[in-house]
């Protein structure tokens, strides 16, 4: 089974934006980048388009998609 975990708050503090800064960038609310970051919902994909868009990154830059569950069984 696949998570797919937002990776915003990375990408916001790499950059060293507030959230109200990308949020005035974005033109999306400092509140639902809050909610994004904490996880409490998930981003509709014209809210990630224009996140992506402030952070210049491509969209599926925006999530780290990992294995839930699952063990590595494959060796070198």
């Amino acid at each position: 089974m696949k998570s797919m975990k937002c990776c915003l708050r990375q990408l916001r503090t790499e950059l060293g934006l507030s959230r109200v800064e990308l949020a005035e960038l974005s033109g999306v609310s400092a509140y639902t980048i809050g909610e994004l970051e904490r996880e409490s919902r998930g981003p509709s994909l014209d809210v990630a388009m224009r996140l992506a868009s402030a952070l210049n990154v491509p969209v599926e830059d925006m999530f780290s998609v990992t294995r839930v569950g699952a063990t590595s069984t494959r060796s070198s």
